[in-house]
């Protein structure tokens, strides 16, 4: 006697609705906000609010936590507390009552540098000092986190 086996059980859902259910999920996808990409951002001049549309090359906003920041002339006033992966200055001042904490290296060269106001800056992964003068001002404090290397190259710090 042969045993009978029962009838290959058929597919739950037809492959027109499973090819309906990920078209439907992938076009959902896009309307979703894409992620912004890491930018360059370089102050223009002039005098204004660090969430100003005075910067170049950050996707139309100002800096953020993936971008790093560079500022070689003018004067930023810090609106907002600000968070940033890297901060080079080569001129300019940036001051305010806000904080300004950097992820990577904070670097001072070249020109004089002003750190102006009552907030503090935070170099949380180090801090490079080789040129021109770094000018603190107003009670402004300039930290280098804690176990962080601090190289003073060349240049003067005026307090």
């Amino acid at each position: 006697m042969r045993s009978h086996k029962p009838p290959h059980p058929r597919p739950v859902f037809h492959r027109s609705v499973l090819n309906a259910a990920i078209t439907g999920v992938l076009l959902g996808m896009v309307g979703l906000p894409q992620l912004s990409q890491a930018a360059d951002c370089v102050w223009q001049g002039g005098a204004g609010n660090w969430t100003d549309a005075n910067w170049a090359t950050c996707n139309g906003t100002f800096p953020g936590a993936a971008d790093t920041a560079t500022v070689s002339n003018g004067t930023i006033t810090l609106d907002v507390a600000a968070n940033i992966l890297q901060f080079t200055s080569s001129g300019g001042t940036v001051g305010g009552n806000n904080d300004l904490n950097i992820t990577n290296l904070t670097h001072f060269t070249g020109a004089v540098s002003t750190q102006s106001g009552t907030g503090t800056t935070l170099a949380q992964g180090g801090l490079l000092i080789d040129g021109g003068r770094l000018d603190l001002f107003d009670s402004r404090s300039l930290v280098n986190a804690a176990g962080q290397t601090a190289n003073w190259n060349a240049g003067n710090i005026r307090l």
